[in-house]
């Protein structure tokens, strides 16, 4: 009875986890070991969520990948999220094979953001963008002005 009531917890832990945002495999482990879910029990929880499609590093990587292309973040720079929110580097590629064209982004992020120039290339490159691509787009951003 009393493994019942703590595999009970730990299943309300992980909804109520999960009803806030997708979480990575281990992300997730963390989170309920942090809340005091015995190992046995996280491990057979992770199977059962994970056989019954409530939890899916592949699909929750490829949204998160998603969601901080389209606020302009450069591939380095989500692999780099993802790899510490827990992804391993398969599923990190995968993300970012998902992803639209980064030069496509950089170039549609630039549009939104009117700046200056030097403010447009530190924007860019604190987003993660490679220096050599930042300067071509504005490059080209300035022939197009002019």
């Amino acid at each position: 009875l009393r493994r019942a009531l703590r595999r009970s917890e730990a299943v309300g832990h992980a909804e109520r986890l999960l009803a806030q945002s997708q979480r990575s495999r281990a992300r997730l482990l963390g989170d309920l070991e942090r809340r005091g879910v015995a190992a046995e029990t996280r491990e057979t929880l992770m199977d059962d969520l994970e056989q019954a499609g409530l939890v899916s590093d592949t699909r929750a990587a490829a949204d998160r990948a998603r969601a901080l292309a389209e606020r302009g973040w450069a591939n380095v720079a989500i692999s780099t999220f993802l790899s510490d929110e827990g992804y391993d580097g398969e599923t990190c590629r995968t993300a970012l094979a998902g992803l639209d064209d980064e030069v496509a982004r950089a170039r549609v992020t630039l549009s939104r953001k009117r700046r200056t120039p030097h403010q447009a290339a530190r924007f860019l490159g604190q987003r993660g963008f490679d220096p050599e691509l930042v300067e071509e787009l504005l490059v080209a951003d300035a022939g197009m002005e002019g």
